[in-house]
Parts: C-alpha cells; sequence; structure tokens
C-alpha cells in the first residue's frame, strides 16, 4: 500500500449527516480494492481537533498521512469490526485513493476542498424523516431525553463539542451548504439521496465510482448483494434490509413528518422528500 503522503493529496470525503447510510456508504467504498477508507480522522483520539478553520494545506497533508498509516481502531473502523457490525476486508499494494468517511466537522471538509485542489466530495442526503427516524431508535439519541423537544435543534448532542450535527436544522442547513457547494463545484462535489442507492445500489455506485475512476468491481458488486439479503436488527450494522428506507412512514410521530413535509414544501430541499 503506498505510504500516507501519496494518498493525502487527493482524498475523497464521504460525508453525511449522521444516521444518513455513511456507514454502509464507507463499506461500499472499501470492498474496492483501490480505496482506503478512514473514519473521521479529526474526532479519533490520536488526532483530536488537530485540523480547524485555520489550518493550512500543510496541517490536512499531515493529518491524511496520519490517518493513512495508523492503525488505531478507532479511525480503521476495527472497532466495529471486532463488534461484527462490519466484515475485515484486507488491503493490499492496489490502493490508490484514500476516503474519508465524517458526519462531524462537516463545514470544514470544504475548507479542505479550497486546500487540496484534488480532492472530492460526495454528500449523502436521507428524507429527513426517515434520518430522524434513525437517529430517534438508536442509542445515539441521549437516554432519557424528549425527542419531541429535540428533533428540530439537536437537544444535548449538538453541546457535545465542536464538528456535531444533529436535528432537522442541520440537516436543513448541511443539505443547502453542499448543494450550493456542488452548485460551485459540479466536477469536485456531488449530492446524492440515500433512497436512490437503496432503491438502485449498482447503478448509483457505478456512478459515484466512475467520477473517482474506479471500477465496479465482483468485491463491490458481492457486498452489495450481501448487505441487503438479510437484516441484522443491530440499528449500527450494514447489513439491513432495504425495506428499512421506509420504516419511518409506520414508526415516526405523523405530526412532526406533517410539519417537515410543510416547511419543505416548494423549497429547493423538496427533492429529498419526494
Amino acid at each position: 500500500m503506498p505510504p500516507g503522503s501519496a494518498l493525502a493529496e487527493r482524498p475523497v470525503f464521504l460525508l453525511g449527516m449522521p444516521r444518513s447510510g455513511t456507514t454502509w456508504i464507507s463499506q461500499i467504498f472499501e470492498y474496492a480494492p483501490e480505496v482506503l477508507v478512514r473514519l473521521s480522522p479529526n474526532y479519533s483520539y490520536a488526532l483530536k481537533n488537530a485540523i480547524d478553520a485555520g489550518s493550512g494545506r500543510a496541517d490536512w497533508i499531515a493529518q491524511l498521512a496520519a490517518a493513512v498509516d495508523t492503525d488505531d481502531p478507532f479511525m480503521t473502523q476495527n472497532w466495529r469490526r471486532e463488534k461484527g457490525e462490519l466484515d475485515w476486508i484486507a488491503k493490499d499494494d492496489r490502493v490508490r485513493l484514500l476516503a474519508i468517511k465524517d458526519t462531524r466537522f462537516l463545514e470544514l471538509y470544504l475548507r479542505g476542498l479550497e486546500l487540496l485542489p484534488e480532492a472530492r466530495i460526495l454528500f449523502v442526503v436521507r428524507h429527513p424523516c426517515g434520518h430522524l427516524n434513525s437517529w430517534r431508535k438508536s442509542s445515539e439519541f441521549p437516554e432519557g431525553d424528549d425527542f419531541r423537544a429535540d428533533w428540530r435543534g439537536g437537544g444535548a448532542r449538538v453541546r457535545e463539542g465542536p464538528g456535531e450535527y444533529w436535528g432537522f436544522e442541520a440537516w436543513k442547513r448541511t443539505a443547502r451548504l453542499f448543494l450550493d457547494a456542488e452548485a460551485q463545484m459540479p466536477e469536485r462535489v456531488r449530492v446524492f439521496r440515500y433512497e436512490d442507492l437503496v432503491a438502485s445500489p449498482i447503478e448509483t455506485t457505478r456512478s459515484l465510482f466512475a467520477a473517482l475512476g474506479i471500477g465496479l468491481g465482483a468485491e463491490v458488486r458481492d457486498f452489495l448483494a450481501r448487505s441487503h439479503a438479510r437484516h441484522d436488527p443491530n440499528v449500527f450494522s450494514v447489513f439491513r434490509s432495504p425495506s428499512v428506507v421506509e420504516s419511518w412512514r409506520d414508526e415516526f410521530p405523523g405530526d412532526i413528518a406533517e410539519t417537515i413535509l410543510s416547511e419543505l414544501a416548494g423549497d429547493d430541499l423538496e427533492r429529498f422528500v419526494a
């Protein structure tokens, strides 16, 4: 595998709000032999908050290179593999692209795009009701908190530290932020719907890969098939039935859904609830 410095110049940032399918997406990419995936270096213990709005190109290169060369269980996501949530995937000298998966520090990655001319961003957006319903049902929603009080602003989660994005207002803000970036830099930023990836995994993945010069090999095809072939009730697993994409319709508070859909009617963000 190439050293970190060789991969740090042209990363792809796999971004989205929490509970939007970013872990599944990271594993789709990791099954490509050409891609090495790392999780949120700036949130890891080893590189915690090493990058901020004032960081320069050398700082970004140093952090990304360190992420490549690490065996840190958080950045490699091996802590999740040890729990059986992800597969173990061996990497070799075919690796030529670094992918950083993150649901934190989202705005910071736009600064990274400025400093790294060969960097790319893929930003996934999930239906806000599906996204919020998944958060509500997971352990990431603080025990004892009131979802009706927190669904819009994110409650205690947004006060945990820098770079946190929770709640409907953050969903709207980040979706608009990356749609604007896509309009300004369409060759470097792509916004796509989680629901499209679930409905057409091969076609959507092929399109995402093609823009990065990656082929859709047998390893990726096999993982896509397996990831939908069984349903693991663990909400953090990547092996989930495609039906989860619509489960919010039977589970999510109807009045909150009506409020969300009403607010988005006629808005540019209505494309994500169509």
